[in-house]
């Protein structure tokens, strides 16, 4: 028979963990809509200038979907109208929404690194093989039957009233390989957008070093952040697994839509197209620094 104590110390450790999950991802929600009050101004004054072409749409997913999403899983994580079989059912939404985030994202910063090398194939070539690779992990980790919520015990407290997804254990790793493979594609683009920067004004453009500030910020933010998820996914309790998931996202996301926003605020160009991602729109404006 199992000691009943450490039993006990198990089941205070599996609420604390629980706790923690909800308490952290208030916080990445608290993060995301500060981050929007703060830039909803230049929103409204630059992003929805000109004409509406694809890539503003695209924007638009990325700046309004998490908000979206959060309200969701905040009631899901908080309300009881979340029973264990509702949960078992919206558990791998959170997959897909998973997958929808990742490919928007870099959809814009594959579009954006494609610009700045003045639309060279071998961009595509290196980078939507990645993506590509990324979507199949993801139909077989979502085709997978065993997708369901994590268990938990029947408790009637707030700390087990929690619905985050459990993985099926027959997928072995190929979520952790999603997530590197997405490190893998940050670093690419990261490294093509300095290169790229570097060669178009050889250093001598305020612009461009904005530019490459704005990229290297965002690398260290989003490569610090999804690395922080794969190792929690590969060495945390398995309440902790998941904790980071949705706040990554969060944060991907804001990162991304403000680079966006930048980049829109030093064009010329009024209307949304690739190049509006392109030093040639950014450089003209290099003259009134």
């Amino acid at each position: 028979m199992s000691d009943p104590s450490s039993a006990l110390a198990a089941l205070v450790q599996l609420g604390a963990d629980l706790q923690s999950t909800k308490y952290y991802f208030v916080a990445a929600c608290a993060f995301l809509y500060y981050d929007y009050i703060l830039t909803v101004h230049d929103e409204i004054r630059y992003a929805w200038k000109g004409k509406k072409a694809t890539i503003f749409w695209i924007f638009l997913q990325i700046r309004y979907w998490p908000i979206f999403n959060s309200i969701i899983l905040m009631t899901s994580y908080f309300s009881p109208a979340f029973t264990f079989s509702v949960c078992n059912r919206f558990a791998i939404f959170q997959m897909v929404d998973t997958v929808f985030t990742t490919t928007v994202s870099e959809i814009l910063l594959l579009l954006r690194v494609y610009a700045l090398s003045k639309k060279r194939v071998y961009v595509l070539v290196i980078l939507l093989p990645i993506m590509l690779s990324q979507f199949g992990f993801a139909i077989f980790v979502l085709t997978k039957n065993g997708n369901n919520a994590l268990p938990l015990p029947p408790i009637p407290i707030d700390p087990f009233h929690l619905c985050v997804l459990s993985p099926n254990l027959s997928i072995g790793y190929a979520d952790t390989a999603y997530i590197f493979e997405t490190i893998a594609f940050d670093a690419i683009v990261f490294f093509m957008t300095i290169y790229h920067t570097y060669i178009a004004t050889r250093g001598t453009s305020k612009v461009m070093q904005t530019l490459r500030r704005d990229g290297v910020v965002y690398f260290i933010v989003v490569f610090t952040s999804n690395l922080l998820w794969a190792l929690l996914t590969l060495c945390a309790r398995p309440a902790l697994k998941n904790i980071h998931a949705q706040p990554a996202l969060i944060l991907t996301a804001v990162m991304v839509g403000r680079l966006c926003l930048s980049l829109k605020r030093a064009s010329q160009q009024s209307a949304w197209s690739v190049d509006t991602f392109s030093y040639r729109a950014l450089g003209q404006t290099s003259g009134r620094h």
